[in-house]
């Protein structure tokens, strides 16, 4: 059976909730005769660039074997990129393109992002690559200023468009839920339409005060603990105090919980500029998709360290 993240997946750009402004400009580009074939989708992860790139790709005519797609965090090195210009040179199975969807571009190597400048450049004709990524700086420049929609974001969804997305779900599913459950759940999803589906199919069975408290524990974990941390690194807490809060947060996601801390250090940044907020952020600049929450407490503890110092 699959997920509702599957089952719910968007297929046209009408079915995409939010970006209408870069679908627009998307839908537009793809139009030209002498569209571009180079592409990148940046923006926070779960907020649909894979989607988006996937519709491209439809769009563009490419179906079946014509259409490959790669997670680079996962196959990052020079084979692969080898691999992929193997492939490129041969003309498309089924239909007019080819498209290669590269997820996680930004994981790439040095070596991979040197053997594929030349192809990303200048591609084969009918061949199109779609870049996603959530840290397009870790890219080469001459790779990226090659790229069509390179000025704009993925956004995350706005609070009405994710209450819109659950709603949507909950009526295809026949699920009932009161208003205030569908609130905590957007409050939870922080504007992360994936965040929102994943969390949909754990809890849309529940009812009630079982459904009720399993949100409220949700809020804590992902919403309430990650900006209590964020603020007691801000306010300069002892280690003990920061040790606390990070035993409430085991079983998080640590690159949720690291996305939700560097928007908040952005915005405490911005409204009072200081070596000590900007040290903070930075401490969180790496993903810890790897790392995990062991990635987490080291860049907490970096942070405390630093003010004791």
């Amino acid at each position: 059976m699959p997920s509702l993240a599957d089952k719910y997946r968007p297929k046209t750009f009408a079915e995409v909730v939010g970006n209408d402004d870069l679908k627009s400009i998307i839908g537009r580009t793809l139009k030209k005769a002498d569209k571009p074939q180079t592409y990148i989708l940046q923006g926070e992860r779960g907020c649909g660039k894979t989607t988006l790139a996937r519709i491209m790709a439809a769009e563009l005519g490419a179906t079946g074997r014509d259409l490959k797609e790669l997670n680079i965090s996962d196959m990052r090195g020079i084979d692969t990129a080898r691999s992929i210009i193997e492939n490129i040179n041969y003309m498309p199975v089924e239909g007019g393109s080819k498209v290669i969807i590269l997820n996680e571009a930004h994981q790439a190597t040095k070596d991979f992002q040197n053997a594929m400048l030349e192809k990303l450049e200048e591609p084969p004709p009918n061949v199109y690559f779609i870049i996603c990524t959530t840290d397009p700086q870790k890219l080469l420049t001459t790779i990226r200023s090659r790229c069509a929609l390179r000025k704009f974001f993925v956004k995350p969804l706005k609070r009405r468009e994710i209450q819109e997305l659950i709603e949507r779900v909950l009526r295809g599913e026949e699920a009932e839920w009161k208003e205030r459950h569908v609130v905590k759940m957007v409050k939870v999803a922080e504007g992360n339409p994936r965040e929102a589906l994943l969390l949909l199919d754990n809890l849309i069975d529940l009812k009630g005060s079982r459904l009720t408290r399993a949100l409220d524990e949700l809020m804590s974990t992902t919403v309430e603990l990650p900006i209590s941390l964020a603020r007691a690194l801000n306010n300069s807490a002892p280690w003990k105090e920061v040790a606390e809060i990070l035993k409430g947060l085991e079983g998080g996601d640590a690159e949720d919980i690291r996305w939700m801390m560097i928007t908040y250090m952005r915005k405490v940044l911005l409204g009072n500029p200081s070596g000590e907020k900007a040290f903070i952020l930075e401490c969180f600049e790496d993903s810890f998709r790897d790392s995990g929450l062991a990635g987490l407490t080291l860049a907490c503890y970096r942070a405390v360290h630093f003010f004791e110092d």
